[in-house]
C-alpha cells in the first residue's frame, strides 16, 4: 500500500513541475502541445496526471524545458535549468510568434 502512495505521490509531484515550467515560460498548454507534437486536450491529460508519459514524451518534454528527467521524476533535488540563456531563447521564441503572427495579419490585410 505504500508504494502505491508513494507512486502517486511521485506522479503528483511530476505533474506539479510540469505545470509550473510550462507557467514559468508564459507557455499556454496548446502552445507545448504544438511543440511536442501532441494536441492540446493530451497534454492537459499529462500535465494533470490524467495519463502515463512514456520515455519519448518524458525525453521530448526534458528536451523543451531544459530539464533533467531526474528533476521531473524527483530522482533528485535539482532545480530546473535555470541558465539566462535557455530563460532568453524562450523570450526570444515568444517574441518570433508574435512577429509572425503580425506578418500574417498584414498579409491576409492586403490580400
Amino acid at each position: 500500500m505504500g508504494s502505491e502512495m508513494d507512486r502517486k505521490k511521485e506522479a503528483s509531484s511530476m505533474s506539479i513541475k510540469l505545470k509550473k515550467l510550462r507557467v514559468e515560460y508564459g507557455l499556454t498548454q496548446a502552445r507545448v502541445a504544438q511543440s511536442l507534437g501532441i494536441s492540446q486536450q493530451r497534454y492537459s491529460k499529462l500535465e494533470n496526471n490524467d495519463v502515463s508519459m512514456d520515455s519519448e514524451m518524458l525525453k521530448r518534454i526534458c528536451e523543451l524545458y531544459g530539464v533533467s528527467a531526474d528533476y521531473l521524476l524527483g530522482l533528485n533535488r535539482a532545480t530546473p535549468m535555470t541558465d539566462a540563456i535557455h530563460s532568453s531563447y524562450m523570450r526570444s521564441q515568444k517574441d518570433i510568434d508574435t512577429i509572425v503572427a503580425k506578418v500574417v495579419s498584414i498579409v491576409k490585410d492586403h490580400n
